[in-house]
Formats: structure tokens, sequence, C-alpha cells
């Protein structure tokens, strides 16, 4: 019984995937394919504004589609905070892009209190960093890359700009170590 059940499922499965494949031509096919598939899911909200915002360059309907992504999440219960946490990091960044950078730093603010750790806050410690090394405050850069670097040990990014401001503040033992 157990073996019919499971081969039902697979061919349901298999149904299933078929249908969706033709839909899978481009990212953007994919994400709408998913929005259609079930309305009420933010996820592909998320995974389209970030298509529009990195690989298009739409800002304005990388904004929207976050924006959408909360609003539908907030609709459902429980919350999904990593859902939230995403579309707040996408609309801080835009808003840092876009010369906004107060409107950047309450959404930054915002994903750490609700995501303090993990992806979500190396992304916003290293934006945080780049703000302060665009301005030439290489301290409160090296403090955000600091944190940055503890989230993302991996990321070679943000130990080059820790070791750079390191260097920039006289520090040329600290920056080797991030090089």
């Amino acid at each position: 019984a157990a073996a019919a059940t499971l081969a039902v499922v697979a061919v349901l499965w298999t149904v299933s995937t078929e249908a969706a494949i033709p839909h899978w031509r481009n990212s953007m096919a994919l994400m709408d394919y998913g929005m259609k598939a079930d309305a009420n899911a933010a996820a592909p909200h998320i995974y389209k504004g970030i298509d529009l915002q990195y690989r298009m360059g739409d800002m304005k309907g990388a904004e929207r589609e976050y924006r959408t992504a909360i609003r539908v999440d907030e609709l459902n219960r429980p919350l999904i905070i990593p859902v939230i946490c995403q579309a707040k990091l996408g609309l801080g960044q835009i808003a840092n892009i876009e010369g906004r950078p107060e409107e950047a730093m309450k959404y930054y603010a915002e994903v750490l209190r609700l995501c303090p750790d993990g992806h979500e806050a190396f992304a916003v410690y290293d934006a945080l960093g780049s703000m302060a090394f665009v301005k030439g405050d290489y301290a409160a850069a090296a403090e955000q890359f600091r944190k940055a670097v503890k989230w993302g040990p991996v990321d070679v990014s943000g130990h080059y700009y820790l070791g750079t401001c390191e260097m920039k503040l006289g520090h040329p033992r600290e920056a080797a170590e991030q090089f």
C-alpha cells in the first residue's frame, strides 16, 4: 500500500513539474509563474525584486516587489521573518543607491532588530561599512566590516575593505591579517 501511495505521489509530482517546466525559460518568467501558482506567497516577490534590482537595474520595479512581499507576508500568519528581513534589506539598499541614506539606515536597523544574525546581518553590516567607507569615515567603516566578517567569514570583499580601512587608519599589522 505504501509503495502504491508513493507511486501516485511520484506521478502527481512529475505531472506538476512537467506543467511548470515551460515557464522556466528565464528567472522572471519563473517568478511570474510562482506568483500565479500561489498569490499569497511572499517569496516569489522577493526573488523577482532581487532579479529586478541586480540583473535588470530596475530599482522602482524591485522596490514595488519588496513592498508587495511585505504586504503579502503581513496577510499570512505566522509572519515569515526572513522574508520581511530580505525585503527590508532590499529596500534599504535601494534607498542607499538612490541617495537616501537616512531611509536606508532605518531599513537596516529594522533588519538587524528582526534578524540579528546570519546572512541578513552580514549584508547590513557590509552595507553600513560601505556607506561609512565612501564618506571617508574609516574607523566607523572598520567597525561595521568587522561585524560583517563575523557573519560572513569567507566573504573576500568584507576582509578586503576591513584591511583597507586598517591601512588607512595606520594599522598595517591588522590590515595584513585581512589580506
